[in-house]
């Protein structure tokens, strides 16, 4: 090894032990100083926070005016056709519904709209 090898490898252990003369001679003090510095109050920092909420409207006439009123915001809205009431019909011609229950299917009677709401709202801190 030569001398430029030496100092290169003595560098590193030179800024180590800066800092520990640094430490030691501030103590605590010193340190409160820094993180005072570094660590951010929490005041400063703006919080957002966002809350979701789903609404489902199906068959009846109905509206979300009310959550709009309160902040709401609608972030998506899904449209479906689903069946409202149904009714009882034989499963055959021949099936008495009276005597034979093994003959009764479940049909839908009347369609509707099935609205879903996707709603979003943020509240700051």
């Amino acid at each position: 090894m030569n001398q430029k090898e030496n100092i290169v490898e003595a560098q590193p252990l030179l800024g180590f032990g800066f800092i520990l003369v640094i430490l030691s001679l501030g103590g605590c003090g010193f340190l409160n100083k820094v993180e005072k510095i570094l660590v951010p109050k929490d005041t400063d920092i703006e919080k957002i926070l966002t809350e979701t909420k789903s609404i489902t409207i199906t068959c009846k006439p109905g509206n979300i005016q009310s959550y709009i009123d309160e902040g709401w915001a609608v972030v998506g809205k899904k449209e479906t056709e689903v069946p409202c009431t149904w009714k009882t019909k034989k499963a055959t011609k021949r099936c008495d519904l009276e005597l034979d229950k093994g003959c009764r299917i479940t049909v839908p009677d009347t369609y509707g709209k099935e609205i879903k709401y996707s709603l979003e709202r943020k509240k700051y801190d």
